[in-house]
């Protein structure tokens, strides 16, 4: 597992939050410069005529203020939910070192904007276990928690056949002989 679960389930859930109350409180700025315009218009039932201006301002930065922390909001879901797909990119990868140049044709982005994402996800502490690594040839490093490339993999005796595979630790993958699901319970001595 390459996100860091607790981090993206607060982050969504704060965002949702975020959104719900700032288009609340947009929708009362809408109202305000609603009933101002009405005033302006000539009913000054609702809004004196010497204050439509000021009212006008505030209803202004009703909708501008919490706008930006829309914005925010959006964007770190959209950020979260990119998390996700690169958690899915690397859980696939068979040998735990992904390229950049590759992964970011599949993201559709020029290598140096992906980087930039990938460092954004980082840094927001949504991808964990995983790093930038070689920077002649940037490519990722899946490290599952391991310090050393040899604490990444073990050698597997496969349960059917008998023979000795590679596997990364924490997957379940398929013998290359025979096909048969290997664990970790299955490591040699």
């Amino acid at each position: 597992m390459y996100l860091s679960k607790r981090k993206l389930l607060f982050s969504q859930l704060f965002s949702w939050i975020i959104i719900l109350a700032t288009a609340f409180i947009i929708l009362l700025g809408i109202s305000g410069i609603g009933l101002c315009i009405s005033a302006m218009n000539g009913n000054y039932s609702v809004v004196q005529e010497d204050e439509i201006g000021s009212h006008l301002a505030v209803y202004i930065g009703f909708i501008i203020v919490p706008g930006c922390f829309l914005l925010w909001a959006v964007r770190t879901l959209i950020l979260s939910g990119k998390a996700y797909k690169f958690n899915s990119l690397f859980e696939a990868d068979p040998d735990g070192v992904v390229s950049v140049e590759k992964t970011a044709k599949l993201f559709g982005k020029p290598v140096d904007k992906f980087i930039d994402l990938f460092g954004k996800l980082v840094k927001k502490g949504f991808l964990i276990n995983c790093s930038l690594e070689n920077p002649d040839e940037p490519v990722i490093v899946l490290n599952n928690g391991a310090e050393k490339v040899e604490d990444r993999f073990d050698v597997v005796k496969c349960p059917s056949c008998g023979a000795p595979n590679n596997i990364r630790l924490g997957f379940v993958e398929n013998c290359k002989y025979c096909s048969s699901k290997l664990t970790e319970d299955n490591t040699q001595n």
